[in-house]
């Protein structure tokens, strides 16, 4: 059960903000992009964790009574990720509770419990939002960078040696696999030929595999522009003869090459109130034009995870009492334990609620190979 907030006005409160983002996260079924990157919560600061070296070469000869030669086995590489301070407070004020009225009705009192609910709501979506926003970064062009409101780097990090692919006439540096033209060129652009190509570059060299089983995430455009193409209009057919003409067909068609399915990624935020209000510049996770092609692994490993870190308003200090408004979640989601969530009314001039939500952490990646950013324009 969510967290009760009883209030001297009469009212209750569902402190719910856990509830929320999973709500947020599972609006449309699972996530794809929160699924290779799950949340979880570690009561530590510094991301640090170990990686073994590739293996190499081929077992000497010797010959017969021959000494054989002496090798060194691959080493452990140890990587190390500070993470970033995010929080927010969102205020309801006394001008708002004193002169707002009911939807609805001519001259009835606004009820204040009613738009903390819609508080909480804007800031897990914007939670949410800012978790798959970093994700989708890093895992679209190897590297995320997060700036203050006055425009100051306090949160980057990057994939060491991480893949990302602009189909351009490219030559790719493992296989000397040479991409088509932009896939918006449709006349002549070979969208299959590319993931055909570029599969074979990405699983060169490792253990990561991009087959049918792994997943092509995309701005929904990439499907517009697919169907665009001549390749997919022209030259192929469906088992009738008829041009393929439906999202369930291409996918069809790319199973049967092999390659992935193509999963549309329409999320996205406004960026401003204004832009909200009026209904402008809404931004996309995945921008134009772009795609993550998340492979899969030999046991089923998760490429990485999205670690929330020690946070001071869900550990305090020893001897700091909680305060009754804190939500808690850990009982229902683990990684609710590194959300810290606060309401609290003021009796004081000037009058008002306060919503703090604050988060600390970031993405840890343990198999870089398994995903590769694609671009075109």
């Amino acid at each position: 059960m969510p967290d009760i907030l009883n209030l001297t006005q009469n009212y209750s409160i569902d402190l719910i903000l856990p509830d929320l983002m999973f709500d947020e996260m599972n609006e449309d079924g699972a996530d794809p992009l929160l699924e290779t990157l799950p949340l979880v919560h570690e009561k530590e600061d510094m991301l640090i964790w170990d990686q073994h070296e590739n293996g190499y070469g081929l077992l000497g000869l010797r010959g017969l009574g021959g000494q054989p030669d002496v090798t060194l086995a691959p080493g452990i590489r140890k990587y190390a990720v500070s993470p970033g301070y995010y929080g927010e407070r969102c205020e309801l004020p006394e001008t708002e509770m004193t002169k707002s009225r009911e939807p609805g009705t001519p001259n009835l009192p606004a009820k204040p419990e009613e738009r903390i609910a819609i508080m909480m709501q804007y800031q897990a979506n914007k939670a949410i939002n800012r978790v798959r926003k970093i994700s989708a970064d890093l895992l679209r062009t190897g590297r995320f960078t997060n700036t203050s409101a006055n425009g100051r780097v306090v949160h980057t990090d990057q994939i060491e040696n991480y893949t990302t692919i602009a189909i351009a006439t490219t030559t790719l540096p493992k296989t000397g696999f040479i991409t088509g033209v932009s896939w918006a060129t449709s006349a002549t652009a070979t969208p299959i030929t590319d993931m055909l190509g570029i599969k074979n570059e990405l699983e060169f060299g490792t253990s990561s595999r991009f087959g049918p089983d792994s997943k092509i995430l995309c701005n929904p455009d990439v499907i517009v522009d697919l169907f665009k193409t001549t390749q997919v209009q022209a030259t192929y057919r469906d088992r009738y003869g008829a041009s393929i003409s439906s999202h369930a067909q291409l996918d069809q068609l790319l199973q049967g090459f092999g390659l992935p399915a193509l999963v549309p990624y329409p999320k996205g935020f406004y960026p401003t109130l204004a832009d909200g209000v009026a209904r402008t510049n809404f931004t996309r996770i995945l921008p134009s034009r772009s795609m993550i092609w998340l492979g899969t692994r030999p046991k089923g490993q998760k490429l990485g995870k999205f670690v929330l870190t020690r946070n001071m308003g869900i550990d305090p200090p020893a001897g700091a009492s909680d305060s009754p408004y804190r939500v808690a979640g850990g009982d229902k989601y683990q990684w609710a334990e590194g959300i810290h969530v606060l309401l609290e009314y003021y009796a004081k001039m000037p009058f008002r609620w306060e919503l703090d939500v604050c988060l600390n952490g970031g993405p840890v990646i343990h198999f870089g190979s398994s995903a590769a950013g694609l671009s075109y324009t």
